[in-house]
């Protein structure tokens, strides 16, 4: 047993990762909010720990952090994986949503900004250092350029920040900048789900 396979074992909660696994396995990354119920068919390769519904089983609650929702710092992406690539250690965080308007978009950063900040703490109980971070949202519908236009409101900023960018050619650029301690930007993916006979948007990926 390794360092890292000790402190998960150890010091981390006995559900808190799904799974742990050094071999090629598949994820059903579920999402069951009315109305957007999603099913997307994970597959990772090689050593990886998984957390599954991390918004709704363990999200942040540090009694040091103001409750308020400015800034998002209680917040969370639905689901993570932390994954081993050539000895270093990636950070794959998914978020889950329906439609994508500009507010919406705004939202999802906040997630991410809130999750890769409590992520890290996780790590550094179980001794890993995050070398890379992906991030990607999964939808069905993307209205970002046209809920902007439609509603200048929505302009206003909603995390204490301004925007590094326009938030339509962000959300089309392939990357996402976020204001942690310092700007950071990191590779982000946009997923489209096709909606079922059932009602579920469905579709799959590979990391």
């Amino acid at each position: 047993m390794d360092s890292i396979e000790f402190a998960a074992e150890n010091y981390i909660q006995n559900d808190f990762f799904t799974a742990q696994s050094d071999e090629e396995s598949i994820y059903h990354f579920i999402e069951t909010d009315d109305g957007g119920e999603s099913d997307l068919l994970v597959t990772v390769k090689g050593l990886h720990y998984c957390a599954m519904n991390y918004d709704k089983n363990y999200r942040p609650n540090y009694i040091f952090l103001k409750p308020d929702k400015k800034y998002s710092m209680l917040k969370c992406v639905d689901h993570f994986v932390l994954k081993q690539n050539n000895g270093k250690w990636e950070l794959h965080m998914f978020e889950f949503k329906t439609t994508i308007g500009f507010n919406t978009w705004r939202e999802i950063k906040g997630k991410f900004r809130a999750s890769l900040l409590s992520i890290k703490a996780v790590c550094v109980y179980l001794g890993i250092e995050i070398e890379k971070v992906y991030a990607y949202t999964t939808y069905e519908k993307e209205k970002v350029k046209e809920s902007q236009n439609t509603n200048p409101a929505l302009k206003k900023v909603l995390l204490g920040v301004a925007p590094d960018k326009d938030p339509v050619k962000e959300w089309n650029s392939g990357e996402v900048t976020l204001n942690t301690f310092d700007k950071i930007k990191f590779p982000h993916k946009s997923i489209i789900l096709k909606r079922n006979e059932n009602g579920v948007l469905c579709g799959d990926y590979s990391i």
